[in-house]
């Protein structure tokens, strides 16, 4: 079993082999006008709208200290199955608080999709990261969360950071996370981007597997067979699912 530092964002699993069967039946079903019809994209404005204000250039803290800060903000996440409903809700605001305030969602789904970003219109674009960033506030699981018993659920090494390009808008933050219960060591790399609002975290590779690159392959075979609407379609069912 491996566990992420910060939290296990699940791949969307969108099973590509099987839903593509199924993708390809409904689209045999299908009219060709019906093809043509153009799909709409309803936008919640303030998923996209961005946390708090922007943070003068020499108050923002280096990548490293915004994963401890990161870090800190997840250990007020409340476990136990007695949860009163106001716990409950204030771990859902958490969970909010983080992945929009801490994740550059945008910059994940338009590396994710590559050349095909560039194809999409804005409205498009939006819906995507608004959609994906649902799907993440939704699906999301805290490494507190799966690492129940004990006191000591894991300890954390930061290790180093380091600056990407000659702009100094790129940083890769380098950490290790061992569990005692599991006497497991784990590899936990972040890849940020300097913003207005901080630096934020655009990937997170845990022993070489990439958050990032797993998506990637996902909606590139998606799109490259069915269509940009169908990884959609797809990603809405997914949410649908998850939410019940």
């Amino acid at each position: 079993m491996k566990f992420f530092l910060m939290m296990l964002m699940s791949v969307l699993v969108l099973n590509c082999s099987s839903s593509s069967q199924d993708a390809g039946q409904q689209t045999d079903s299908v009219q060709p006008e019906q093809k043509k019809a153009e799909r709409t994209y309803d936008i919640d404005p303030e998923i996209l709208e961005q946390p708090g204000q922007p943070v003068p250039p020499d108050q923002i803290v280096p990548p490293l200290q915004a994963i401890k800060d990161l870090d800190k903000t997840i250990e007020q996440y409340q476990l136990g199955s007695d949860l009163t409903p106001e716990q409950v809700e204030q771990n859902k605001e958490l969970k909010r608080k983080i992945i929009r305030g801490t994740f550059d969602i945008r910059e994940l789904c338009r590396l994710s999709l590559g050349s095909h970003w560039e194809t999409l219109a804005q409205k498009q674009r939006d819906y995507f990261v608004s959609l994906m960033t649902r799907l993440l506030e939704t699906k999301a699981i805290f490494s507190k969360e799966q690492l129940r018993g004990g006191d000591k659920l894991y300890t954390i090494n930061y290790n180093k950071e380091t600056l990407d390009n000659n702009e100094k808008t790129k940083s890769t933050v380098y950490t290790q996370m061992y569990v005692p219960k599991e006497k497991m060591n784990l590899d936990i790399t972040y890849k940020l981007l300097k913003t207005p609002y901080g630096w934020k975290i655009f990937d997170v590779i845990v022993d070489e597997a990439s958050l990032l690159s797993n998506y990637k392959v996902q909606f590139h075979r998606i799109i490259d067979k069915n269509g940009f609407d169908d990884l959609v379609g797809r990603m809405e069912k997914k949410l649908k699912d998850i939410s019940k």
